[in-house]
């Protein structure tokens, strides 16, 4: 089940730019479709934006990936070690492989690329203010495919996981939901709640940022 939408999404902006944190304000607070969106804060670094969202606890943080000081995914990561309620949404100018594979590991629910059109981008917002992903089909394909991959390779602590396991640890690391996965599958919800929790007892971690980090960061793609 969708959880419902919020009266109004309070978000917080991370990049180093100050036009473009200008312009994502103005594309942000000039829509007027509900739920209203209320940019609450911005910061231009990684250490400025962890501060900021510690005290502000905005619902979703828009997080550039390259900041002067480090990578805007310690944001994310920061984020996800506190236990903050707070969604991630990551935005930048770049499309490789390993960002989109780190990112979704850090636990953002979506990942758009700056030259999105504003429609787009206020849809994404939304739909991860809400818990859900906004992940499009081709950045999907790409961490199954990575998954995919890494299946062939020598055998690893992943290969204690059933097939079954396997598959909804693909989807998980999709963006999926457990209800999302459990469609998919077949299954029902509950099942698919156990088989995570199989999972995160066979990799020895404890939520589901933590099962796709292990996959993602502990098992490198050939």
């Amino acid at each position: 089940m969708t959880p419902p939408a919020p009266a109004k999404i309070r978000v917080f902006i991370v990049d180093d730019s100050p036009i473009v944190r200008r312009g994502l304000i103005a594309v942000m607070e000039e829509d007027e479709q509900a739920p209203r969106i209320e940019v609450v804060g911005e910061a231009g670094t990684v250490a400025q934006a962890i501060q900021s969202i510690r005290a502000l606890r905005p619902d979703l943080a828009l997080i550039d990936v390259r900041l002067p000081d480090g990578l805007g995914l310690a944001v994310c990561e920061a984020i996800e070690a506190e236990h903050m309620p707070v969604q991630r949404l990551v935005i930048t100018s770049y499309s490789n492989d390993e960002y989109v594979r780190d990112a979704i590991a850090a636990g953002a629910l979506g990942y758009v690329l700056k030259d999105v059109d504003p429609t787009s981008l206020l849809a994404a917002v939304r739909t991860c203010a809400t818990g859900q992903s906004a992940l499009d089909q081709e950045t999907i394909g790409r961490v199954v495919r990575f998954l995919q991959a890494e299946s062939r390779r020598e055998p690893s602590v992943v290969d204690q996981l059933s097939a079954q396991e396997r598959k909804v640890l693909e989807l998980v690391a999709a963006g999926r939901t457990n209800s999302e996965a459990a469609a998919l599958l077949g299954l029902s919800p509950h099942t698919v709640k156990n088989h995570l929790a199989k999972i995160f007892d066979k990799l020895g971690v404890g939520n589901r940022a933590e099962a796709v980090a292990f996959l993602l960061r502990n098992e490198q793609a050939p």
